[in-house]
């Protein structure tokens, strides 16, 4: 499901972030072994950077492009970025392992906000971080923060 958000970001949705959102039901996927007898080997998602970074730059594009459209003053606009970078950050860090959340680290983002991943899942971190964004986007261009 796609949000409502403003004209611009509907715009990048319908052209450019659409189709990675019908992939969303791959984005979580289980795997299971092949024959009864033999167990499989856990599943192993791939790291972050395996992963194409066009998802965050078409978002970080779009944004820029709604925040100087919407004429936010610089303070917010800056938070804007603030917030949507955080949340990138965090769609995607389990997926790092040399990096480590920053749960508990935020006065906003205390210890255990955020589930972690579920073990025996496969996960597309591009899919997480295209869902996330959006989400994030389009409340802070539409909805505002202070």
């Amino acid at each position: 499901m796609i949000l409502q958000a403003p004209p611009t970001l509907r715009t990048l949705h319908a052209r450019r972030l659409a189709p990675l959102a019908l992939l969303g039901l791959l984005g979580l996927s289980a795997c299971s072994g092949g024959d009864d007898s033999t167990p499989a080997p856990a599943p192993v998602s791939a790291a972050t950077n395996t992963f194409d970074a066009a998802v965050a730059v078409q978002w970080n594009e779009e944004l820029y492009r709604a925040v100087k459209a919407s004429a936010v003053n610089p303070p917010r606009a800056a938070r804007v970025w603030a917030y949507t970078g955080v949340t990138l950050y965090e769609a995607v860090v389990h997926g790092m392992p040399e990096h480590r959340t920053l749960q508990g680290q935020l006065t906003a983002l205390p210890a255990a906000a955020l589930p972690a991943p579920t073990p025996g899942l496969v996960y597309d971190w591009a899919i997480g971080a295209n869902r996330a964004l959006s989400v994030v986007a389009t409340g802070l261009v539409t909805g505002g923060t202070s």
